[in-house]
């Protein structure tokens, strides 16, 4: 995820940013609650302003599968 000369890297700051807000929604994180995958990438998707050819939401996408994340 965080290699810099990886194309579609992010770094580590905009990752737990994506995650804490794909977690509480946009709304004030409790912390609680479940996380879910499509949570995270629909933020990042979002955030980045990003198609789903943008290097960044590939690399997730690629994360999720080999992390055989279902959600």
């Amino acid at each position: 995820m965080h290699e810099r000369d990886t194309p579609g890297s992010i770094d580590y700051p905009t990752w737990m940013g994506l995650v804490r807000d794909g977690w509480c929604g946009g709304t004030n994180c409790t912390g609680s609650g479940v996380i879910k995958w499509a949570d995270i990438r629909e933020n990042a998707r979002v955030k980045f302003a990003a198609t789903p050819f943008d290097g960044r939401l590939q690399r997730i996408d690629l994360m999720a599968f080999e992390s055989a994340v279902g959600n």
